[in-house]
């Protein structure tokens, strides 16, 4: 060696510093950031793996799967409502109770609004 003091490797070994047993405040410290890690880990286990780079599923794979007659529905998604007035059926219940004079007077307005 030039120097005297050895090779590289020999300096590098000297210059460590022995390893001195953790201190608690150090090993409750690891430990934290242990468990940490930990439950991060379980979580993401607990939803599997991650998709969001996998190619999406084909059209063509999903028709091979459902049989040609059962692709398409015969019926609508919802039937259409159709406008009912029951006004005529009220009139005509209200005309077989006569007498009162409340009745007389809904029943002209309803025919009044009839003819209007």
């Amino acid at each position: 060696t030039i120097s005297g003091k050895g090779t590289l490797l020999a300096q590098k070994e000297a210059a460590k510093q022995p390893k001195k047993p953790l201190t608690v405040q150090q090993r409750q410290a690891r430990n934290k950031e242990l468990a940490a890690k930990y439950r991060e880990e379980q979580l993401r286990k607990a939803f599997g793996r991650s998709r969001d780079w996998e190619p999406r599923r084909r059209k063509a794979q999903l028709e091979q799967l459902i049989a040609e007659d059962e692709w398409q529905d015969e019926y609508e998604v919802a039937p259409t409502r159709k406008k009912v007035s029951k006004v005529t059926d009220n009139v005509q219940k209200l005309s077989k109770k006569q007498g009162s004079k409340k009745k007389d007077d809904l029943m002209s307005k309803a025919l009044k609004n009839l003819g209007a």
